[in-house]
């Protein structure tokens, strides 16, 4: 309730309080009126590159994705990750969050070349905005390290693991 009421004090507009509402929600685990919310946000702006609509999508979709609903999740999260790659561009920190949101998804789902597209989007991010040294450089490797050990590739799967000791000792 603090994030809507201070929304609110600053003017904010009908979107923004429905959008801090739904995030209050969400935290509570109250995902039935965190979607409501989310939804009004969304019918009340625009279409078109619109920030704070992937936002609001992005926000859905992982809702989705935590009661269970991977088709509905996969098909919100790949339309807040356009949306974030139309407004802000493909290493923008949100476009790669959900970049990554969908990787993993689509792991989870064994779709793993579909999985792997995602992570090498948050690894040329990640390495565009931090180097090949650092920890979120690491941690997608990692992450395609075992998307390829899943898919039985393991001389790829170490490929990526080996360079992921090399980022640890350097970072």
């Amino acid at each position: 309730m603090f994030e809507m009421n201070n929304a609110l004090e600053r003017g904010a507009s009908y979107a923004e309080a429905n959008s801090s509402a739904g995030s209050v929600y969400a935290k509570m685990k109250e995902y039935d009126k965190a979607k409501i919310c989310y939804e009004k946000t969304l019918t009340s702006l625009s279409k078109g590159c619109n920030e704070k609509v992937a936002s609001t999508l992005d926000a859905l979709g992982t809702i989705n994705m935590e009661e269970g609903r991977q088709h509905e999740a996969k098909e919100i999260l790949t339309g807040a990750f356009n949306m974030f790659k139309e407004c802000l561009g493909t290493h923008h920190d949100n476009t790669v969050s959900t970049a990554l949101k969908l990787a993993q998804h689509q792991d989870q789902m064994e779709d793993y070349e579909i999985a792997m597209s995602y992570y090498e989007i948050c690894l040329a991010a990640r390495e565009n905005k931090h180097g090949k040294n650092h920890e979120e450089v690491a941690t997608i490797l990692f992450l395609m390290g075992r998307n390829s050990f899943s898919q039985n590739a393991f001389a790829d799967a170490l490929a990526f693991l080996e360079r992921v000791s090399l980022t640890c000792t350097k970072v």
